[in-house]
């Protein structure tokens, strides 16, 4: 029987190796292609790497673990990392392995001829959004609180965009990563009267961000980036504080492809598919390394990497209602169109989707 062929799964953070936020996903795809008869009869295998990167660590944690995955000769495409200082640090090493690394983090950076990315999350695409967002709502000074570096890239995109819209920034307040109490911050906002605030980054101070305003008694529309997914992952009797809350996400129940996915994930696991973008999003990278391995003019990591480009309009589950994705020729974004995001907020103790300037 013909040998397997190895993706390898680079994991960057403790949070990403819990098999229901994205192994699971990864897993059955893989499982449904091999069952499928595989690639030219080849199995698919995948072969785990983990290592405490930003956040747990430090990025450079990163560089044996990818060197590990690199120098097995079998090993011909990569799944990860997420965060992205650590998808930085490997940029030059995945060059000079010549290895097609699908990446998932925030940065347009984090591209290369060899380094794919599918955004959970774009520091230029979701600040746009929510630029869009709150002009659509009527609303022109804005209060900002910034997070850690991911928080700067962020913001860097922001204050660009927000001022072709006819945004202003009332006031910009830091915290830290690993700070959750934001009194301080919240109230230094509060007395520059913003008809808003947003909170941009990752990290601890996320839900603190909603939940400081609305203990301090201050009843102002919040905005976040998409780090405030966390919300999903609490119990509905805890959404209280997060009430009105808009968020850019990319989880759209009509969406048909996450649909389908969910299902899939119901029947093979005995339970639903967590209400996050990383559940679907390692379906979708999965499938584009499938689809790539049928595609490729022969089996090898230069082959896989002409099999991606020649992926195209592919939907997604990941995204909006109808996200497609695919490369091109020096196209390295994976997922396409105008609702490659979409809105959340919290309505009456539910999370739901949203639409800006709707009645």
């Amino acid at each position: 029987m013909a040998k397997a062929l190895k993706i390898g799964v680079l994991l960057d953070t403790p949070a990403h190796r819990a098999p229901e936020k994205m192994l699971n996903s990864i897993q059955l795809r893989i499982e449904l292609a091999n069952a499928a008869g595989g690639v030219e009869g080849r199995d698919i295998e995948l072969v785990h790497e983990v290592a405490d990167g930003a956040h747990s660590g430090l990025p450079e944690n990163l560089v044996p673990a990818f060197h590990r995955l690199a120098a097995d000769p079998s090993v011909i495409g990569i799944i990860g990392p997420a965060i992205t200082d650590n998808c930085l640090v490997i940029v030059d090493d995945v060059q000079r392995a010549r290895l097609p690394t699908l990446c998932w983090p925030g940065s347009e950076d984090c591209r290369g001829e060899w380094y794919f990315q599918f955004q959970v999350g774009s520091f230029a695409d979701e600040t746009l959004f929510l630029a869009r967002a709150m002009a659509a709502n009527g609303h022109r000074r804005i209060g900002v609180i910034q997070a850690g570096t991911t928080g700067m890239h962020y913001f860097a995109h922001f204050e660009r965009e927000a001022r072709f819209l006819g945004l202003t920034i009332a006031g910009k307040e830091y915290a830290h990563v690993h700070e959750a109490a934001l009194d301080a911050q919240v109230n230094a906002l509060r007395e520059q009267s913003p008809d808003a605030i947003l909170f941009l980054g990752m990290g601890e101070p996320t839900l603190g961000f909603a939940r400081t305003a609305h203990r301090l008694g201050w009843d102002v529309p919040r905005y976040s980036n998409i780090a405030m997914l966390q919300i999903a992952m609490l119990p509905d009797a805890e959404l209280g504080p997060f009430e009105g809350l808009v968020w850019v996400d990319q989880v759209e129940p009509r969406n048909l492809a996450l649909q389908a996915f969910r299902a899939a994930y119901r029947a093979r696991y005995g339970a639903e598919a967590l209400g996050i973008p990383h559940s679907a999003a390692g379906w979708d990278m999965a499938t584009l390394m499938v689809e790539a391995l049928k595609r490729a003019p022969n089996l090898s990591r230069a082959g896989l990497k002409e099999g991606l480009e020649n992926v195209k309009q592919l939907p997604a589950a990941t995204g909006g209602v109808n996200p497609v994705m695919g490369f091109c020729k020096w196209d390295r974004q994976a997922l396409k169109g105008p609702d490659l995001m979409m809105y959340r907020h919290v309505r009456d103790g539910r999370i739901e989707s949203y639409t800006p300037g709707a009645a």
